[in-house]
């Protein structure tokens, strides 16, 4: 039988985020969700620009009600804040509480042991050969 590539994705995406959610409840942490690390990454390193909505839906190509419902969630749980914007007062830009801001270093950790994890055994030529892949697919949807 024929393996369908965007089935064996999706699989890989399920195994990852059970396995990120998983070792956060096995070291007792609270459990972010790979997504909300994503975004927490994000912010962190354009700390010295104003983010927005917009700019999360547009780096996490995802929908305005999806970042929205993500960001709300954030926003309950401490993580994020959103302050008035110095540049447009119409809109307000999102940052890292500074609860949060303080476990990057750890956050950056986990990213770090999760990717050696992630590509153990895999040489350099063979993930160079995947991203190329990869960004072959993405050019072919945004067609």
């Amino acid at each position: 039988m024929r393996r369908v590539v965007g089935f064996e994705i999706k699989s890989l995406d399920n195994m990852m985020t059970r396995n990120i959610i998983l070792n956060a409840k096995t070291v007792g942490e609270e459990s972010l969700t790979p997504v909300q690390i994503r975004i927490m990454r994000y912010l962190f390193m354009n700390r010295d620009k104003e983010i927005y909505q917009c700019d999360i839906e547009k780096n996490f190509l995802v929908r305005r009600s999806t970042a929205s419902g993500i960001l709300k969630t954030m926003e309950k749980n401490g993580m994020i804040e959103r302050v008035s914007s110095d540049i447009d007062k119409r809109v307000n830009r999102i940052v890292i509480t500074d609860k949060y801001i303080h476990r990057i270093d750890e956050l950056e950790e986990r990213i770090n042991t999760f990717q050696d994890k992630l590509c153990e055994g895999i040489s350099d030529r063979d993930l160079n050969t995947f991203f190329k892949v990869i960004d072959k697919m993405k050019k072919n949807l945004s067609k």
